[in-house]
């Protein structure tokens, strides 16, 4: 066979399969295949360069084809590069949701757990309070009735009281006893102090008759009362003063701590109209 016939069929076997190649790589480039395609072609057109017999055109051609297959598979790796991104962020975010789903729901258990804790705590504190009697607290007015004091055992609070223990003392009697005295005995005590039957109920707003005692023939009256309930210790001043043939009240009652502060906080405090003051404030220690 002649030199000019293997050169003409070796251009046409080459030229066919530049085209298939080029054919290739225009329809690559409009729908990237997966890489490894693009790299599978690169190399057999590299081995066929390495083992045909090119003229420098062809040679050109099938430089320019590697080159496109190049750059064919550079942007196919970059487009998975991106899909695998695109598609893990995608599982991200969902699994986001449904981990921010249970969350969620734990954040709803516990806070309706937390809300039926709270209505738990309180339906069990208002029970005590009922039964112990909670804030709520009593104490005693007076009312001139002839010539006697009618002493009345009022309760302020939402809640009842139980077994309500009252102690009177006459602090007017007890200063005449203790006057220079450093000690008296058990029988002077019993002098200006009188404890009186328990009050087994009352209820809240409610008020006891507790007593009856002489007005006197003095025109003031210095009297205490403490307390021992379920739910505490109080105390109370009451003073009695007549101002214009009228007797008049003071009533403080504080709450009695145990510990160091026995001295608790102010739980009432009520003077009526015309109850003689100095600067305007009653003194509770005259």
């Amino acid at each position: 066979m002649s030199e000019s016939k293997i050169s003409w069929k070796h251009h046409v076997y080459h030229a066919g399969l530049l085209s298939v190649s080029f054919a290739f790589c225009v329809y690559w480039l409009c729908a990237l295949p997966k890489s490894g395609k693009a790299l599978l072609l690169l190399g057999g057109v590299a081995a066929l360069m390495l083992l045909a017999d090119l003229h420098p055109k062809l040679k050109a051609a099938y430089v320019i084809l590697i080159i496109g297959l190049i750059f064919i598979e550079n942007r196919a790796l970059d487009k998975e590069r991106a899909d695998s991104a695109k598609e893990q962020k995608i599982q991200r975010d969902e699994q986001n949701e449904k981990f921010k789903a249970i969350a969620d729901g734990l954040s709803a258990s516990i806070e309706q757990s937390q809300q039926q804790f709270s209505a738990t705590m309180s339906g069990i504190k208002k029970s005590i309070d009922s039964t112990v009697g909670g804030n709520s607290f009593c104490y005693v007015i007076s009312n001139a009735v002839g010539a006697e004091f009618v002493l009345t055992v009022t309760t302020r609070g939402e809640n009842p009281l139980h077994a309500v223990d009252v102690e009177y003392i006459d602090a007017d009697l007890m200063r005449k006893v203790i006057a220079g005295k450093s000690t008296i005995s058990y029988a002077e005590i019993e002098t200006y102090s009188h404890p009186f039957p328990t009050i087994p109920f009352l209820s809240s707003s409610s008020g006891h008759t507790l007593a009856r005692i002489p007005i006197g023939a003095n025109e003031k009256r210095d009297l205490q009362f403490h307390f021992f309930s379920m739910n505490g210790v109080w105390s109370e001043a009451l003073k009695l003063r007549q101002v214009n043939g009228q007797w008049e009240q003071a009533i403080k009652v504080i709450k009695i701590n145990s510990g160091r502060n026995v001295i608790g906080p102010v739980l009432y405090e009520y003077t009526t109209p015309n109850y003689p003051k100095t600067n305007g404030r009653v003194d509770w220690n005259n």
